[in-house]
């Protein structure tokens, strides 16, 4: 199925995603923050076809009209395999921690403001399973030519800063996405 897709910022990752991602190989649940119009997600179906996937989007995109509906139209012959989540993370993502839910793997690429990625972030933290995968997108923004006004560096350095809850089993960053 031809898929439609006005940009691409995954592809020069999915090499390491795949290397790291073996754990999902025996399937589990993954979280999705700010899906976009599905390319991460369809890549996660496509390649791992025991998880299921929750994503989470506002589909509101001020200079980017349709996405939503390229959403559906590319993660389309996955139905029954993800649930699509319609709204703010600030308030899906605690809903979904009441219902308990453990995610092995999550990926947060929403907001990408301070105000939006800490509590993106420490929410997520604590729907992780134990020994799960936390990746974050567009973190060393400003190390770009044109750097965008983002929050993820300053949120993501003062999460795990102040923590003594984790261990990093292997410290990998690739330009602009922190595993």
């Amino acid at each position: 199925m031809d898929k439609q897709y006005t940009t691409d910022w995954l592809t020069p990752f999915l090499w390491m995603w795949d290397k790291l991602l073996t754990p999902l190989e025996d399937g589990g649940n993954v979280l999705e923050v700010g899906t976009y119009e599905g390319r991460a997600a369809c890549h996660l179906l496509y390649a791992y076809p025991d998880i299921h996937l929750d994503t989470i989007d506002n589909f509101v995109d001020t200079y980017n009209e349709g996405f939503e509906a390229r959403f559906y139209s590319n993660i389309a012959e996955y139905e029954g395999r993800f649930t699509k989540i319609t709204g703010d993370s600030k308030v899906e993502l605690p809903r979904l921690l009441a219902e308990g839910k453990k995610y092995k793997f999550i990926y947060i690429d929403g907001d990408h403001s301070y105000e939006g990625v800490k509590p993106d972030l420490e929410a997520c933290w604590e729907m992780l399973e134990e020994g799960g995968l936390l990746f974050l997108d567009d973190y060393n923004d400003h190390l770009r030519e044109n750097p965008f006004k983002f929050g993820v560096d300053s949120a993501v350095n003062e999460f795990f800063f102040y923590r003594n809850d984790f261990k990093i089993e292997s410290n990998i960053h690739t330009d602009y996405q922190f595993y």
